[in-house]
């Protein structure tokens, strides 16, 4: 069935770390996380329209690395190579509408990838940073199976498999004052493969 209505929302809490290596260019990165995640939705279901809510629980793991080299004065490049894994808990949805109950069942959610880049910058001025970015993405495994289940019968709900190869062009700008303690970077993202697509992105850090 097709969802009419959806509203998501998410709440995280993780610890990452940026590790130097002895030697001079090469970092070693990684974090843990955890949360829980808010799924508010109508869908219509053996013609009726159903709503569900239900909030379940996320976590999620990185480990990776990178190089950075001054190609020129003006260019800096970094390479990297990253694994991420992301997970949810199963979810279970009891709806009545009139004479009709339907519980709806989603199992648990397990992605993992690799990501494998380069991103050049360049130093326009000392606080403004375009930059070009391009990488290749494998999803070893990611999907979601889900079955609405009544007293006529058991259904399957369509499927998401976004197991395979993904292409990404990133270009955007980096903000970052003088001090280098706040930093914004605002890009986009077009995506060619198994995940198609354009996305936008805006984030703001502090460093204390």
């Amino acid at each position: 069935p097709s969802i009419c209505r959806v509203l998501k929302s998410a709440h995280l809490f993780g610890v990452y770390g940026n590790y130097a290596t002895p030697i001079d260019w090469l970092h070693v990165t990684g974090y843990v996380k955890g949360g829980w995640l808010r799924n508010e939705f109508s869908a219509p279901i053996a013609g009726v329209s159903v709503d569900f809510d239900r909030t379940s629980n996320y976590w999620g793991a990185h480990l990776g690395m990178y190089g950075e080299f001054q190609v020129t004065e003006k260019f800096k490049n970094r390479t990297f190579l990253n694994y991420f894994y992301d997970g949810r808990e199963s979810e279970a949805h009891t709806s009545s509408s009139g004479s009709i109950e339907i519980v709806e069942s989603f199992g648990t959610f397990n992605s993992h990838r690799a990501l494998l880049g380069s991103v050049f910058e360049y130093a326009y001025t000392s606080t403004l940073r375009p930059y070009a970015a391009l990488t290749y993405e494998y999803a070893f495994k990611a999907d979601a199976r889900g079955r609405a289940t009544d007293q006529f019968g058991d259904l399957a709900l369509n499927g998401t498999d976004l197991e395979g190869s993904t292409g990404i062009v990133s270009l955007g700008w980096t903000y970052q004052n003088e001090a280098k303690h706040f930093e914004f970077d605002l890009g986009v993202n077009g995506y060619t493969g198994k995940r198609q697509g354009v996305s936008a992105q805006a984030q703001a850090a502090w460093k204390f």
